[in-house]
């Protein structure tokens, strides 16, 4: 994948939709011309810890850490930060002030990063990769204070069809299943159930936010919601029945 100003190197097609999908913001910010004279070769190596950056005279060599392929959210992370390493490092290049940006770069980088996370999440729809799975649906949701303000975030509490889009009726409404999990079941008349779930999330700063997936089930992942709600609903008994024998209210 070339670009005008700035070749980008990569084996990897989905490494090159994710660049496809994000550089404009690149451009838009920082301004393409920045990186002009400079090569960017990507690729993955799952062995590694953690993503690192080779910085040469004429190029730079991204080397992301990533254990599956298919972790969007994550390529995307990994990606945003090391690019906007890359730029600050010419910026430092040319104007020669290697004090002056040294000690905030990682801030900057850490920062814009979680910018493209939710530029991400509010235009994946843009982007080829959202096409990808047509059995799998994956969303991220901005950040709040409680978990009770994300249940009542009509985008992650509604579930839509995997394969039509179409808006679903629950048949199990949202349940909680475990501390950090979620779970539903909603019906489309053409492609049958749905499983919905939920997972609740801890940012740095102390708040919450949710990654739902949707994805198609059969008769006996169905039968497995019904279950876990079951269970969840003899629990819950089982809690407030303690609570009265103790005179707690």
């Amino acid at each position: 994948m070339e670009n005008e100003r700035y070749l980008f190197v990569t084996s990897d097609d989905n490494v090159s939709r994710i660049i496809d999908f994000i550089w404009p913001v690149y451009k838009e910010i920082f301004g393409i011309e920045k990186m002009y004279g400079k090569q960017c070769i990507i690729y993955n190596d799952a062995e590694l810890k953690h993503v690192d950056t080779e910085l040469g005279t004429d190029s730079a060599k991204i080397k992301l850490a990533l254990k599956e392929p298919c972790m969007w959210n994550e390529m995307i992370f990994q990606l945003a930060y090391e690019m906007c390493y890359c730029i600050l490092q010419e910026y430092k290049r040319q104007w020669k002030k290697e004090r002056f940006l040294s000690w905030y770069e990682e801030t900057v980088c850490n920062a814009f990063s979680c910018y493209i996370l939710k530029y991400s999440m509010e235009n994946w729809n843009k982007c080829d990769l959202s096409n990808i799975n047509p059995e799998y649906s994956k969303y991220i949701s901005g950040e709040f204070d409680c978990k009770e303000e994300i249940l009542k975030d009509k985008e992650i509490s509604d579930i839509i069809c995997v394969k039509c889009s179409r808006m679903l009726r629950k048949k199990i409404r949202w349940f909680s299943s475990g501390q950090r999990y979620y779970l539903c079941l909603a019906t489309c008349p053409e492609h049958g159930m749905m499983k919905g779930k939920i997972r609740m999330k801890k940012s740095e700063d102390g708040r919450v936010f949710a990654v739902k997936t949707v994805k198609p089930v059969d008769e006996e992942g169905a039968e497995a919601v019904f279950l876990k709600k079951e269970e969840a609903r003899i629990r819950r008994a089982e809690k407030s029945r303690q609570k009265k024998l103790h005179g707690v209210e």
